[in-house]
């Protein structure tokens, strides 16, 4: 197990690879992953692996090393931690068969976690996953320019890790490819593997968020994290809608307007120009946009039903725009004709549109 020294001692770790879902060749998977993961880590540290080794053939020569420990095959986190059962000792890295990460991925992740003791569980952005994803959607939509965000994958994973944000990120949903938890959390999640709470046959990981939900610990993201899986063709087109069992997150307009890797992917876009190979250079960049300078601002409170009162409120806005004297914001509630209220959204100016949040 990897020691990591923290403020409040060395904390260990330790890394698991899960089978994944049946599809692709288990050696191929298998053998990307595990040498990638062997290639890094310390001679004594061991690597915990839940898929079968019958069968894997000559091809896989790392199947008889000793750094290698084997455990019955698993194709979701929650069979692992029914099988395994941590103790709470450790925190736990784990990692899809046929996934790959940046280097020092779990180390990233685990140094993540001190940002907040609520949060029990640190994912990294993903290649693969248009929602988490730092590759601006508008340059995937080709098979050309998704080829060339997959040859790019190990130099945009340093770049990020040197100049992403260290602020963790809510972007919905489960870590299902990769992730680190805490060892209180591993804990806690094997506790709640059984029938009563959770079928470790189930292949729903949103079950394992919604059980740390209910315990008030938090599922988070480190944009200086990247992973990916090469031989799948990424995904193409518009931003997807938010994840539904994420209850924070409203309609999908919101969440494309207002989503957290807005900033870093115009960044990242910047960048493309001179590259992400060793000679890029630069500050880090923010995770959010700059603040705007501090001027007064001007709530307006108003119901959805537009007619004379919108127009009043839209020309108010326009006056104190005009005269300087300040920003007009909205607060409006918004729900179908007959029951208004339901929501309420927050919009800037005179847009009507696309609220801020």
């Amino acid at each position: 197990m990897l020691q990591h020294l923290t403020s409040n001692g060395p904390r260990a770790l330790r890394t698991w690879v899960l089978q994944g879902p049946p599809g692709e060749d288990l050696a191929a998977a298998l053998g990307r992953t595990v040498e990638a993961l062997l290639s890094e880590m310390p001679a004594g540290e061991v690597l915990e692996v839940f898929a079968a080794a019958q069968g894997l053939g000559p091809n896989a020569p790392w199947a008889e090393s000793p750094r290698i420990r084997w455990w019955p095959a698993s194709h979701s986190l929650a069979q692992a931690l029914a099988v395994a059962q941590p103790d709470g000792l450790a925190d736990v890295a784990w990692v899809q068969a046929g996934w790959q990460g940046g280097l020092g991925w779990r180390r990233l992740l685990q140094q993540a976690l001190a940002h907040d003791a609520a949060i029990g569980a640190m994912g990294a952005l993903c290649l693969n996953d248009a929602a988490r994803s730092p590759w601006p959607a508008r340059l995937l939509r080709t098979p050309d320019q998704r080829r060339k965000a997959v040859l790019a994958a190990l130099e945009l994973s340093a770049w990020l890790s040197q100049h992403a944000s260290d602020e963790p990120l809510d972007l919905g949903g489960w870590p299902e490819e990769a992730g680190v938890m805490r060892a209180s959390v591993a804990r806690l999640l094997t506790g709640a593997v059984g029938p009563s709470r959770l079928d470790p046959e189930a292949q729903a990981p949103e079950q394992l968020g919604s059980v740390l939900a209910s315990e008030a610990t938090l599922v988070a993201y480190s944009a200086r994290v990247l992973v990916w899986q090469a031989h799948l063709e990424l995904a193409a087109g518009d931003e997807p809608s938010p994840p539904a069992w994420n209850s924070l997150l409203a309609e999908p307009e919101m969440w494309q307007a207002t989503h957290p890797l807005n900033a870093l992917r115009a960044a990242v876009q910047a960048q493309m120009v001179q590259g992400f190979g060793p000679a890029s250079s630069g500050p880090r960049e923010p995770q959010t946009a700059p603040a705007a300078p501090r001027r007064a601002v001007r709530l307006h409170v108003a119901h959805s039903w537009g007619g004379g009162l919108s127009k009043w409120v839209r020309e108010f806005i326009r006056t104190d725009h005009e005269a300087g004297t300040g920003q007009g914001l909205v607060l409006r509630s918004v729900g179908v004709f007959g029951a208004f209220g339901q929501r309420l959204c927050l919009y800037a100016g005179e847009e009507e549109v696309v609220p801020l949040r």
